[in-house]
């Protein structure tokens, strides 16, 4: 199996697109005042991802 570049190109332009994604959010997560709906909400995400995989 070969990898040309323009493939290589587009996994690491994934991989940037998606680890930054996240480091944003971590980042943003500290700065929001959430209602306390909103952060049981928040805290009910991570969860609910695992029963959906």
């Amino acid at each position: 199996m070969t990898l040309d570049p323009h493939n290589l190109l587009a996994i690491l332009g994934m991989a940037i697109a998606t680890y930054a994604t996240r480091l944003a959010g971590l980042a943003l997560a500290g700065r929001l005042q959430l209602s306390p709906r909103a952060q049981a909400a928040f805290d009910a995400i991570p969860p609910a991802v695992l029963v959906a995989v």
